[in-house]
């Protein structure tokens, strides 16, 4: 299990409308809301901008119609070799299926950032460890689409998957980052990671081996645990 697949560069993106791209601009992700649908959570940034019509990044639990953007973002971060472990291209199907596991597995939930019906990234937080003393450790995978980076969306999956975290009763998450992603570092950094080692010629990329920055995240203890 790894941590990081965030990059912050932009890329425009022949199939993405342009007023996708405006309405990023306009995005404040710093005043977050919450509020039930169909018994899932979902996060809401309001926009900067007072006109009626506000642009909102939704951030909710993943669905099954789901499968095939997140399995593209995913793709993305592997051409991109942002991904920590995985160097080959992952199916729907295979996608598909670990909604579903997620689904069925409240305490390792897949959250999904959606603006105007396009799946700007996601996040996933996974076991770190089996054993039983470890159990309140979860691992955490984030991926954010090429056309969307740069506009906080990796901020704002982050701390929604931290405060998901805390209502689940855990106590600290992990993640695994190739040196090389800085951008995914800067991302930990920002949202209050640390840096506690280094995995010198850890993982094998394309008939490479890379080094792999370990970093935590310790949940407040004042989050109260969901019952």
């Amino acid at each position: 299990m790894d941590f990081k697949k965030y990059c912050v560069r932009y890329r425009h993106s022949n199939g993405m409308p342009q007023n996708i791209t405006t309405t990023l601009q306009q995005v404040d992700c710093r005043s977050l809301s919450y509020c039930a649908h169909e018994a899932s959570m979902v996060i809401i940034c309001t926009a900067m901008s007072t006109a009626s019509a506000r642009p909102q990044l939704q951030i909710r639990e993943g669905q099954e119609d789901d499968a095939s953007p997140l399995c593209e973002i995913f793709n993305e971060a592997v051409q991109d070799h942002l991904e920590t472990f995985d160097s080959e291209p992952r199916t729907v199907d295979d996608q598909r299926l670990r909604i579903d596991a997620a689904e069925h597995d409240p305490k390792h939930p897949i959250l999904v950032a959606e603006l105007r019906n396009w799946i700007a990234g996601w996040v996933a937080l996974a076991p770190y460890d089996n054993r039983i003393a470890l159990d309140d450790i979860g691992e955490v995978y984030i991926y954010v689409r090429r056309a969307f980076r740069s506009y906080g969306v990796g901020r704002q999956l982050m701390r929604a998957i931290q405060e998901a975290a805390g209502r689940l009763g855990y106590r600290k998450l992990i993640g695994r980052v190739l040196v090389q992603n800085q951008d995914g570092l800067n991302l930990c950094r920002a949202t209050g990671w640390r840096e506690v080692g280094r995995h010198s010629a850890h993982t094998r990329l394309n008939d490479a081996l890379h080094d792999v920055m370990l970093v935590e995240y310790l949940i407040p203890s004042s989050t109260p645990p969901q019952p």
